[in-house]
């Protein structure tokens, strides 16, 4: 059994957390204690998700719009996350498409952890989670 709490002062972003997989995902790290930007187009999707998670595992949850296929937006994305959450340490990027490619460069700029690229039909949670703490805590 693994000590909970694994990705206390880490935060993510979760790219198409309005998908099914995005909630799974959402919710195991945020019970690691990962604080969270959950993004979807449009971001009301995952407000009450937001509000439960950070409710329920006491994190920093914010709901949050963006098309991740338009590089500006992807820009202004990582700018929101980080004046509302802090410096991004993982992206679990579901959405298909062009965001891996946006958000890459501005990621590898700022030196951030991991990037996830996860196919929404067999995404697991539990994966993600381990990808997420082993890249972070490698001593976890």
């Amino acid at each position: 059994m693994h000590q909970v709490g694994r990705l206390r002062g880490r935060i993510g972003v979760i790219t198409g957390a309005n998908l099914e997989a995005g909630h799974a995902i959402a919710r195991a790290l945020a019970a690691e204690g990962m604080s969270l930007m959950l993004v979807a187009e449009p971001g009301h999707q995952v407000r009450d998700l937001a509000e439960a998670l950070s409710e329920a595992h006491r994190i920093r949850c914010f709901p949050a719009a963006a098309n991740v296929a338009d590089r500006d937006a992807v820009d202004r994305l990582v700018m929101h996350a980080e004046q509302h959450v802090g410096p991004i340490d993982a992206l679990v990027n579901l959405v298909r498409g062009c965001m891996s490619d946006a958000l890459r460069p501005t990621m590898d700029q700022r030196g951030y952890g991991i990037i996830l690229d996860v196919d929404d039909a067999t995404a697991a949670a539990a994966h993600v989670v381990e990808r997420c703490v082993g890249a972070l805590n490698p001593a976890g």
